[in-house]
């Protein structure tokens, strides 16, 4: 079955995310708010590339998925 080049890098971005929100640090409500966008953005990403798999995805789309990337990085916890 086919599937869109980039859905597993928006399924790791989406655990990224969550991730960052069980373990990262402590955070003010603005960048709690900030990371339940991000999740936001990111699922309604996933779901527009699960349905099309030739979904052509907006740089600036990319651009954020890519700043969201470096933004919710943690260690990984086994």
């Amino acid at each position: 079955m086919k599937r869109h080049k980039f859905l597993g890098k928006i399924y790791e971005l989406i655990e990224r995310i969550e991730r960052w929100k069980q373990v990262g640090p402590a955070v003010t409500e603005k960048e709690w708010d900030a990371a339940n966008a991000a999740l936001e953005d990111a699922t309604e990403l996933e779901s527009l590339c699960r349905v099309d798999d030739d979904y052509k995805i907006p740089t600036y789309r990319m651009k954020r998925c890519n700043e969201y990337w470096r933004l919710y990085k943690t260690k990984k916890v086994i």
